[in-house]
């Protein structure tokens, strides 16, 4: 694959966690095909987390974010249900709540994670469970100059996807809460997101920035 195409413009930081897909071993081809080189049209979502700082307390964020994901070739599992991988090759996001300011998240590409859309019967695609998962950084007005990061990955999902890209209005939920560590002092939970509900607007750039890059 050629380098990386999610090319957000040195600005911001991260913050907290959103859409995503994590490791379900049956969603992944063990060596998947990649169909396709470019990614799809960055998918535009909008969202509410509902997390903690252990310094600042409980937050609800709504936040706007921008996914990029190239897919690989249909397969079908042990079970003859077609699978298909999804690599996130971008993500980026920003919102806003009380107590915390303005926070903005982006992907973590140093860790990959597991993505993929698996078919609920056989011998049809859809309707299928869609898989989204990532390692996060993020960042927060009120705590100038820290960068956090995902201790364990983000999951979410959409348990009846009709298509894929997804529909407008498809909504996507967290699996798992997710707590996150600061980069300069790793090896303690300082922040977690223990709920996050998002939906799929369409597609289209938000121009969201990054400043981390790894």
């Amino acid at each position: 694959m050629k380098g990386n195409v999610l090319k957000l413009r040195k600005g911001h930081a991260l913050c907290m966690a959103l859409l995503a897909i994590a490791a379900a071993g049956t969603l992944l081809l063990k060596a998947p095909l990649w169909a396709q080189e470019d990614p799809v049209d960055p998918c535009h979502f909008e969202g509410r987390h509902v997390g903690w700082f252990a310094s600042l307390g409980t937050f609800s964020l709504a936040s706007t974010e921008d996914i990029e994901a190239i897919v690989g070739e249909s397969s079908l599992d042990r079970e003859g249900k077609a699978v298909k991988p999804i690599q996130i090759r971008g993500m980026a996001g920003r919102g806003r709540a009380t107590g915390i300011g303005e926070t903005v998240y982006w992907l973590d590409t140093s860790r990959p994670v597991a993505s993929g859309i698996r078919a609920k019967l056989r011998g049809q695609e859809f309707p299928a469970v869609h898989e989204m998962g990532f390692h996060l950084f993020l960042t927060t007005e009120a705590l100038p100059g820290q960068i956090f990061r995902s201790i364990n990955p983000a999951v979410m999902v959409n348990n009846n996807s009709m298509s894929f890209p997804p529909k407008p209005g498809s909504r996507y939920v967290l699996k798992n809460v997710v707590e996150f560590e600061d980069v300069n002092d790793p090896g303690f939970v300082v922040a977690r997101i223990v709920s996050n509900h998002n939906q799929y607007l369409g597609s289209g750039r938000l121009g969201i920035s990054r400043r981390h890059e790894n």
